[in-house]
């Protein structure tokens, strides 16, 4: 440590000297560096479904994340009747409507995050689940 330290000391004696020798040449610079972060949003579900006592089928885990900084919604597409029923995501309880698109979540900001989610059959069940989240719009 104390090597470096004198070599170091050495080494800045010797630049201010060379530097006061060239003072007119000195020239100062700056640089800036920028980017642009694409913005990405998925939901995946992990789990198998399987039926629980209480008439609900349980779906897995939806995991959720999104870089956004307006943040998402997360949403479901389905094939279904008049009644479809609910998606329970975090425990909480969404109804699904009939016309096969239902927002059943989302965040204000970016977020990673993981619930677990079921379904509540109505008295036209779905045929298919879709879960996409997508970012908001400035």
């Amino acid at each position: 440590m104390t090597r470096f330290g004198t070599a170091l000391v050495a080494l800045t004696g010797f630049c201010v000297a060379a530097g006061a020798a060239h003072a007119e040449t000195l020239v100062q610079r700056s640089f800036e560096i920028s980017g642009v972060v694409p913005v990405v949003c998925n939901a995946s579900l992990e789990g198998n479904a399987a039926r629980n006592g209480d008439g609900t089928v349980s779906l897995g885990t939806v995991r959720e994340f999104c870089n956004s900084a307006q943040g998402y919604r997360m949403v479901a597409d389905y094939v279904t009747g008049t009644d479809p029923g609910a998606l329970i995501v975090g425990g909480h309880s969404i109804s699904l409507t009939a016309a096969g698109e239902t927002v059943i979540g989302g965040q204000g900001g970016p977020t990673i995050l993981s619930e677990d989610i079921a379904y509540r059959p109505g008295s036209t069940p779905i045929s298919s689940l879709r879960i996409t989240v997508v970012a908001n719009s400035i």
